[in-house]
């Protein structure tokens, strides 16, 4: 069971990292998009 939910929460942490870079990416594609 702990060694389960550890991956489930190191799933959870990378899912969450790739959508902050996922949108950082957006948001600079957008402003150079502006300009």
């Amino acid at each position: 069971m702990n060694s389960k939910r550890g991956k489930t929460s190191q799933i959870i942490f990378a899912v969450i990292t790739i959508i902050l870079l996922l949108s950082m990416i957006l948001s600079m594609v957008v402003f150079l998009f502006q300009n």
